[in-house]
């Protein structure tokens, strides 16, 4: 009751107090057994995640690393530390081998581990190697204690399971899909078909489908019945991705065609309007089998996927919206089958018996050797240059393990996907020494025992656990750097307790010159500010859609190769869009007057809706079902026009200069009515007729496509990208 007078979110709330629990418990058990309890912390602030199943696997990759990085520690200092040159390159060595391993690998919080916790056990203990094994244990310890505490109080409170989020974005998708048709229904009656509101509803679609893998891996973990029948529920996912790409396509033609399909003797024809009850009838049953046991005993294949001969108008034979209407059923049976898939695989979801294909394996391809190279030298460049800067100022040996711990901390959290800005870092530093300068002179000294301590700790961290549990990244990675500078900073654990000034300071200071060197080396070397972050982002997203084109030109691919391809793209592209809404939202705008948030959110926009229109392309298939691509032939020009025009634009953006907007031949894109021979009824079908639907249908494709890569080019050209990328922070 509480939470909704503070204005709090209750699903934030509850994570944040269990947290709270938990840190509180740790810091108890630190004092009690003489552990260090702000390392206990630390490992219980940063598992916080949104499910249990997320947490226990964050969980696993931190005791990996955790005990990796104590082990090559352990060896370093063991065979390196007499040496302070071959010590101080080996420890650059580590740290280069890291990053490279943070951006090959799917387990970057691991590698991230691993450095983290070589540093700890090797830079302390290099000037007495006696302390290593002590240091080493210490460290095994906590974060084991961590680990058991963060899973034990997420997993028996009140639990939030990624089973239960798995769920809910199953019936998300659904729902959406029902109401983006219902959307394009009410526009055809109205005679007023929002263009805005349906790719608005594409995109959030496009996104939620995207998502159901990564919560489907997460509930593997830690739901007893998706693990049992995971493979089933793999392909249930693959199912509803089907139905989102076919809901994509029906809003593709309806936007393409507004104004011929909005004339009353195609919107208020009886056979559109039955398909259209047809379509809201399929996903209310889909929504409301989702409700139903998946066992197979509840489902009765009752609707038929309909024929396009039993829904033609006779009263639309040769009028101007044949062509029209007969995409826009074509793309409504495509979502009915998908629909109608759906509903199977989720009534047969935990059938055992089911037989379940091998999960497909979608290739990784990882990023240029250039990159990874860059950063890892980059990362050993830093360490070097960092120690010998100590090592020459010879400064006391708890200022040295600051910076240096905190300056690690800090650059291998930049290498995250995670857009960090010198404007995000040095507001929790600042954030960070007021709360702890607070807690360390006033509270601290006035308490004697661990009861009269732990309501104060459950008053400081529970405010800033609620912050890292914040959706957007910015605000949840400045909360996470600001609580564990905090955590450091209060000196619970410290025996005996030391609360002067000077200890305060040096530590302050420490993590403070860390954050600096960071920020410093960064600006000299480093090129992923947030501006130049996203150009480069943009142009990669244009060169990966490019590439995506040629690769359609392929005449035979293979079966298994062509929705392999189709999902590898799709999942890139979203984490392309995603990378790029974080880093605009990263950027200062009020450094420069002339970078607009608008105009740069229009210009994202532009972005989603190329995306749609790019995702659109998996379920071009007339009759419905099966083929994954587009072929290029015999649409030749078409695409190659695209294909060019995307490459161009690339091009340009990549170097900085403005986009030549060519207008295609008025020969090219024609309507696809032309298509229709004079002489030939369109009531008449014969089997011929279904390639020229396709036919059709890849025309309207690549018509869509090109007005989106058209407005994507125009909102480029609005922004002032030499000036744009000349701003570093």
């Amino acid at each position: 009751m509480w939470h909704r007078i503070l204005g709090l979110e209750p699903s934030r709330t509850l994570i944040a107090a269990k947290s709270t629990l938990a840190i509180v418990i740790g810091y108890g058990l630190g004092l009690g057994f003489d552990w260090k309890a702000s390392s206990i912390a630390t490992t219980i602030i940063v598992l916080q995640t949104a499910s249990l199943g997320t947490t226990l696997k964050k969980a696993s990759l931190r005791m990996i690393g955790t005990l990796s990085g104590a082990l090559v520690g352990v060896v370093i200092v063991a065979t390196c530390a007499h040496d302070r040159e071959l010590f101080i390159l080996a420890m650059a060595v580590v740290a280069a081998v890291c990053v490279w391993g943070m951006q090959s690998s799917s387990h970057q919080y691991a590698w991230m581990l691993v450095m983290l916790t070589c540093a700890i056990v090797g830079w302390p203990t290099a000037m007495n190697p006696a302390d290593t094994f002590h240091t080493c244990v210490d460290r095994v310890t906590a974060v084991t204690v961590g680990v058991v505490l963060s899973s034990l109080v997420h997993g028996v409170f009140w639990p939030v399971t990624a089973g239960q989020n798995f769920e809910r974005s199953m019936q998300e998708v659904v729902e959406g899909c029902r109401d983006l048709v219902l959307l394009i229904r009410r526009g055809l009656l109205n005679q007023d078909i929002d263009v805005q509101a349906i790719d608005k509803m594409e995109i959030k679609l496009i996104s939620l489908s995207t998502s159901i893998s990564a919560t489907l891996n997460a509930a593997r973990v830690d739901s007893k019945h998706i693990r049992r029948h995971y493979r089933q529920y793999e392909q249930l996912g693959d199912a509803l991705e089907e139905l989102v790409l076919a809901t994509t396509a029906i809003g593709g033609t309806a936007t393409l065609y507004r104004e011929v399909l909005m004339v009353p003797a195609v919107s208020h024809s009886a056979s559109l309007q039955q398909m259209l009850d047809t379509l809201d009838d399929v996903c209310s049953a889909t929504v409301q089998q989702l409700a139903m046991p998946r066992d197979g005993s509840h489902y009765q294949d009752e609707t038929k996927a309909a024929s396009i001969l039993e829904l033609q108008d006779q009263t639309l034979a040769g009028s101007q919206g044949t062509v029209a209407f007969r995409l826009l059923l074509n793309s409504m049976l495509t979502f009915q089958e998908a629909a109608l898939r759906v509903r199977s695989a989720i009534a047969e979801a935990e059938v055992s018996s089911a037989e379940a294909n091998a999960a497909s394996t979608i290739p990784q391809t990882g990023p240029d050797t250039k990159t990874p190279f860059a950063k890892s030298a980059l990362a050993g460049l830093q360490v070097v240059a960092s120690a010998w800067f100590f090592v020459l100022l010879n400064w006391p040996p708890g200022l040295q393990s600051a910076m240096i711990l905190t300056m690690i901390f800090v650059y291998l959290n930049a290498q995250l996907p995670v857009a960090l800005t010198a404007s995000t870092i040095l507001k929790a530093v600042l954030m960070a020494l007021p709360i702890a300068a607070v807690f360390h002179f006033i509270v601290m000294p006035t308490l004697d025992s661990f009861i009269e301590l732990s309501p104060w700790l459950a008053f400081l961290f529970f405010p800033l656990m609620y912050g890292l549990s914040s959706q957007n990244p910015l605000k949840s990675m400045s909360a996470m750097l600001t609580v564990n500078l905090t955590n450091s900073l209060i000196s619970v654990s410290t025996t005996p307790p030391q609360y002067d000034f000077s200890s305060f300071a040096n530590t302050y200071l420490g993590m403070s010159g860390g954050v600096a060197i960071v920020l410093l080396l960064a600006y000299l070397f480093e090129t992923r500010s947030p501006r130049r972050g996203l150009h480069g982002a943009l142009t990669a997203l244009l060169k990966q859609s490019a590439d995506y084109l040629k690769a359609l030109e392929d005449d035979s691919p293979g079966p298994t190769a062509e929705p392999t391809l189709a999902k590898k793209h799709r999942m890139q592209w979203m984490q392309r869009l995603g990378q790029l809404k974080k880093l605009s939202a990263a950027v200062d705008y009020r450094q420069d007057p002339q970078a607009n948030r608008d105009q740069v959110s229009t210009m994202l926009q532009s972005c989603d809706v190329l995306v749609a229109r790019l995702f659109w392309s998996s379920v071009l298939s007339v009759p419905p079902r099966r083929e994954a691509r587009i072929e290029k032939r015999p649409l030749n020009r078409e695409h190659d026009w695209c294909a060019a025009t995307i490459a161009a634009t690339a091009q340009s953006l990549g170097a900085l200069q403005p986009i030549d907007i060519q207008q295609p031949d008025k020969t090219l894109f024609r309507d696809g009515e032309f298509m229709m021979n004079a002489g030939q009824s369109a009531d008449v079908y014969e089997p011929s007729l279904e390639t020229e639907d396709m036919t059709r249908a890849k025309s309207t494709y690549y018509r869509a496509l090109a007005e989106a890569i058209m407005d994507c080019q125009r909102e480029i050209n609005r922004v002032d990208w030499k000036r744009w990328t000349q701003s570093y922070f």
